[in-house]
């Protein structure tokens, strides 16, 4: 069935293997259950590999049988494992891939091909959402991850997010391994924590029966289930985005046609990148450092908005445009941000994947149901979106 050669097989297979061992030692640092040996962070992290690996191999085989439905050449998934031993976190793995040669297409191909994957991977991830609200630990679970909440009590968060009580389990840390050197605190303490999207606030607001249960942002991620379908509908949204030849591209090509896809496209990417701006001037620091920043966000504007025309004129006017609004929003409006971890995949798109699409070879109108489907799609690209999805306070 697959006729694969079977060198790739063995690579494709090595690296699913290796990918669900990053993704469970991945899990289990993000859980935080106390473990011991090896075996017993297999044990914990497994809770969060297994769902989210399930999850991106749905997506991944949704695109690959619509392919194989279409007798075009595809391969099977390549997983991407990822794990710095415990120093800097990972989720395990920078997701998955396939290979398609497409010899001849249309816009059904595209579209039907594109929609597939998204759509596979938001049904099961919204079975394992719906799994996880309505089964989640009593509240004193987090006790078994953060003992030192256990003294406040389940009003434990009216008083650990700040930074005098980091400081302070900074300092009982450093005497218990380090008991004879003095104790330095950090200037500042990071805190991290999960962002939200629309299917998140709706679950925690009008789904789950006892809200005492659900986990707030700063330990979202010590709750495997909700956060490995959390990272799907991420991976999902980010596939979703309607620019260029992401899946969302796929399915916005195919509903409204090359020529308006490729104005579209441009002017989606600009809109996006303007988001991804706010607020990364800080205006609360020196003149020097603003200046700075204003210069460098200049260059990153030029370098995401070069590929986008051939004038450069045109790059400078819509730089500049962008600038002026960051600057005009961050001097009215300085509650306001973005997120400018953004501009970063929007440099992928720039100037790796690129915004425009390839047109077809045959071009046809979609039939009504797939127009349907279509803006089902995007509705679910707006409803996995989270504007700032990871945090750091």
């Amino acid at each position: 069935m697959f006729n694969k050669p079977i060198p790739k097989l063995i690579l494709q297979l090595f690296l699913f293997v290796l990918t669900i061992v990053t993704t469970t030692l991945s899990g289990a640092e993000w859980i935080g259950l106390p473990c011991k040996t090896l075996e017993e962070a297999f044990s914990i992290g497994l809770s969060y590999s297994v769902p989210f690996l399930l999850l991106l191999t749905v997506h991944e085989f949704g695109h690959f049988f619509t392919a194989r439905h279409y007798n075009v050449p595809v391969s099977l998934p390549y997983f991407i494992p990822v794990y710095f031993l415990g120093f800097i976190a990972s989720i395990g793995t920078m997701g998955a891939f396939i290979r398609m040669k497409p010899a001849f297409t249309t816009t059904r191909q595209y579209f039907d091909i594109g929609i597939a994957g998204p759509l596979a991977g938001f049904v099961t991830a919204m079975g394992f959402l719906i799994y996880g609200f309505n089964h989640l630990p009593e509240k004193e679970y987090i006790y078994k991850i953060h003992p030192e909440y256990k003294q406040f009590g389940l009003a434990y968060e009216n008083h650990v997010y700040n930074q005098s009580f980091l400081r302070l389990s900074d300092s009982l840390h450093h005497v218990q391994i380090n008991s004879n050197q003095a104790f330095k605190p950090a200037e500042h303490y990071e805190m991290f924590a999960i962002g939200e999207n629309l299917l998140f606030y709706i679950f925690k607001n009008y789904v789950v029966d006892d809200a005492t249960r659900v986990p707030n942002k700063y330990e979202l991620m010590h709750y495997p289930i909700l956060f490995a379908a959390y990272l799907a509908l991420f991976f999902t949204s980010l596939n979703l985005i309607p620019i260029g030849q992401l899946d969302g591209g796929h399915v916005l090509y195919g509903l409204i046609g090359y020529e308006k896809h490729a104005i579209v496209s441009k002017v989606l990417l600009i809109l996006f990148v303007a988001f991804a701006s706010l607020g990364f001037v800080n205006f609360k620091l020196n003149q020097e450092e603003v200046i700075k920043d204003i210069l460098l966000l200049g260059l990153i504007l030029w370098t995401l908005f070069r590929p986008l025309f051939k004038d450069w004129k045109n790059v400078l006017l819509v730089s500049l445009a962008v600038m002026v609004l960051e600057l005009s929003s961050n001097t009215l409006f300085p509650s306001i941000s973005g997120y400018s971890g953004w501009l970063f995949f929007a440099f992928i798109l720039s100037r790796f994947l690129g915004i425009q699409h390839p047109k077809a070879s045959v071009e046809m109108p979609l039939n009504l149901s797939r127009k349907i489907l279509g803006w089902i799609a995007l509705l679910i690209f707006v409803f996995c979106f989270s504007p700032q999805p990871f945090l750091l306070n």
